[in-house]
């Protein structure tokens, strides 16, 4: 082999190792971060960030009698005015004592490290390695720190709490928000809520602050608007808002608070993104295949009903990554439709007859409102140009309205 030969190689072996290097995704379904500022009078800011990793995500390696994985987080922090700094979170390891306790649902290493930035706006990104090699999972962030001195007050969230508790992973604190639900949420009308807070360190003494959050759909219409002036002592305080959950379909929302006062205005910027709960994937998902059979082939349909539980909240997510932007969260909003206008105690309403017939061809043409001629119990007619007709009747007297009569053409 020529010299020229031996460096042609190496070169192609340095690309290829630069372009490994540079792979990255992001980070796994049902991973956590969160992050808050420390802001004290005279102390430097400290940046406090806790992630959480499902334990199925990473990657454990036998050694004799146990599992092992170990997991590698580092940062770089880039600023406008063009400050670099960057450095290593944590470095750990974690056993486990057999094969199925490294595939466990449900469970989550929990790791935290804190950092000290100077007064800026910084780029970060947050790199982990949890599946061994070069491949890293990366999370960009932009952080704001304040310098205290020269501010009368300093606003940081949104972070949440819902009522009651749902299931599922809390969202990310300042980042895009994914909040699993309970399937039968939009069924009870009474029974959630999402509170909003945002924390605040008030320096200096002010006549008022006000406040305001505004909660925008994805075709940004505003759907709440709370405004409130508060009168508060210097020190922290946390700031509250309610926000209705049960009147809200499943789908991204935009959530905007602001804060002013006569000299001063912050805003804080979230995504909630309301979508399918944990019971989905074991006890819904031939239902949700179903409703997916008018959205694709069959044979892609038939791969997924092959899928295990554990693997399914996974090819949902592939379904969708190769459709068109917002695909999926028009689908939500659509189910959560047939929740909404067709569910009763018995069943949700994108799995009753009303819901799959209104799936499959729309709205009617034409809605009666009768009584059943044998039961007496409230009938219910859609009729369509096409000639088709469907007769649904409220048997149990439950609002269920099963399927009684169909004529197609």
């Amino acid at each position: 082999m020529t010299a020229r030969s031996i460096l042609a190689l190496a070169l192609c072996f340095l690309a290829l190792s630069s372009q490994g290097a540079r792979r990255e995704d992001p980070f796994p379904r049902g991973s956590r971060v969160d992050r808050h500022l420390t802001l004290d009078q005279g102390e430097t800011p400290q940046l406090d960030i806790q992630l959480s990793l499902p334990i199925r995500s990473l990657l454990f390696h036998r050694e004799g009698e146990i599992y092992r994985a170990e997991i590698r987080g580092s940062y770089l922090a880039r600023a406008k005015e063009g400050q670099r700094q960057e450095g290593i979170l944590f470095l750990e390891e974690l056993t486990r004592p057999d094969f199925l306790s490294c595939r466990s649902e449900g469970e989550s290493w929990s790791g935290r490290a804190q950092l000290s930035l100077p007064p800026g706006d910084w780029d970060l990104e947050l790199r982990v390695h949890g599946r061994g090699g070069r491949r890293a999972w990366v999370r960009k962030l932009r952080v704001e720190i304040p310098a205290p001195a020269s501010l009368p007050f300093f606003m940081q969230g949104p972070r949440w709490e819902a009522r009651p508790e749902t299931s599922g992973r809390v969202p990310d604190f300042f980042d895009p928000w994914d909040i699993p639900l309970q399937d039968h949420l939009s069924l009870l009308p009474d029974s959630s809520s999402l509170r909003v807070a945002v924390e605040l360190d008030l320096w200096v003494e002010t006549d008022s602050l006000s406040l305001s959050l505004h909660l925008e759909d994805r075709e940004m219409r505003l759907l709440l608007d709370e405004r409130r002036q508060v009168y508060l002592k210097p020190g922290k305080h946390q700031l509250e808002w309610e926000i209705p959950l049960e009147e809200l379909p499943l789908g991204p929302y935009r959530l905007r608070v602001l804060a002013e006062t006569a000299s001063l205005r912050q805003e804080l910027n979230g995504l909630l993104k309301l979508g399918p709960g944990p019971g989905t994937w074991s006890s819904y998902w031939t239902e949700m295949l179903e409703l997916l059979e008018f959205r694709s082939g069959y044979g892609e349909l038939d791969r997924m009903e092959e899928v295990p539980p554990g693997g399914r909240e996974a090819a949902w997510d592939n379904f969708w990554q190769g459709r068109e932007e917002g695909a999926e969260s028009r689908f939500l909003e659509e189910l959560s439709v047939l929740n909404r206008n067709y569910g009763c105690p018995r069943s949700m309403g994108a799995w009753s007859d009303r819901g799959k017939i209104y799936w499959q061809f729309g709205p009617p043409d034409r809605l009666d409102e009768t009584l059943d001629e044998l039961s007496l119990k409230p009938r219910i007619t859609w009729t369509y140009a096409s000639g088709s007709v469907f007769v649904f009747v409220d048997h149990h007297s439950d609002g269920e309205f099963p399927l009684a009569e169909r004529w197609e053409k």
